[in-house]
């Protein structure tokens, strides 16, 4: 079996070690071992590589927090029906057997069908981005339709869940990103409207407490309220603000 193993902590393509030969596993019980079509990778994958992120796992590892692929084996209490099911979810990366493998393991409870249609590349990277931008967005701050939700970097992976969730919560998006690809990206999530920082003087996008560009506040200036969102190692940051008085609210939200 064939897996990315991290031996020892620094920057990924130093520490990162192809073997051709590493170990082969079975699941224990309620797991299911997937043959990996697709493994999802983020920032997460880097900090743990350097030992700067709080679930970093004991050396030696394999990185990827979420993949997709078919499930060849289950564990103890585990229907064995599902063996041959595509799937996507989070894999036991804390366990030493995330995705950035030939195979890796997941708790069954926690391995979700993908449809035929879905390409595994997609499936690998969609259960992280979108559940933390459900718990931030529809659970934590409870978005309204009359709502407008600022997105930071939202052509990344969990900015661009957080603007179609709002969108489909029916809220105004407005999106922040850097560079025209990017921005016609956005374009294709739905965005209302799109701020290219790399093009404006100056955008500032700090939270109520600092001063806001012109260039956001002409967006803004017709809603009594705004959610800033902008994505960070834990997660994300949200702050929702009243715009012409009221009390402000921050939450958080880790995958």
């Amino acid at each position: 079996m064939r897996a990315w193993i991290v031996h020892e902590f620094g920057a990924p393509a130093d520490v990162l070690k192809l073997d051709e030969n590493a170990e082969d596993f079975q699941p224990g019980p309620g797991q299911v071992k997937v043959r990996v079509e697709a493994a999802g990778l983020g920032l997460p994958d880097v900090f743990m590589c350097a030992n700067n992120y709080p679930l970093t796992p004991p050396l030696p590892f394999t990185p990827s927090q979420e993949a997709a692929g078919e499930i060849i084996a289950v564990g103890d209490d585990v229907d064995t029906g599902l063996i041959g099911t595509r799937v996507l979810g989070p894999t036991l990366f804390r366990e030493q057997r995330g995705g950035l493998a030939d195979a890796c393991l997941m708790h069954a409870r926690g391995a979700f069908p993908i449809p035929d249609e879905m390409p595994g590349e997609e499936a690998a990277g969609f259960f992280i981005p979108y559940l933390t931008a459900w718990i931030a967005l529809v659970r934590r701050a409870a978005i309204r339709a009359d709502d407008t939700v600022l997105v930071l970097g939202a052509s990344g992976s969990s900015g661009c869940a957080a603007v179609q969730l709002a969108k489909a919560k029916g809220a105004r998006v407005i999106a922040v990103a850097g560079g025209q690809r990017k921005v016609d990206f956005c374009k294709t999530l739905g965005a209302d409207d799109i701020i290219d920082h790399r093009a404006e003087d100056q955008v500032d996008l700090r939270v109520r407490g600092f001063p806001f560009d012109e260039t956001v506040v002409r967006f803004l200036e017709e809603h009594d309220t705004v959610f800033v969102v902008e994505q960070n190692r834990d997660g994300f940051s949200i702050e929702r603000t009243a715009l012409r008085g009221g009390s402000n609210r921050k939450v958080r939200s880790s995958p």
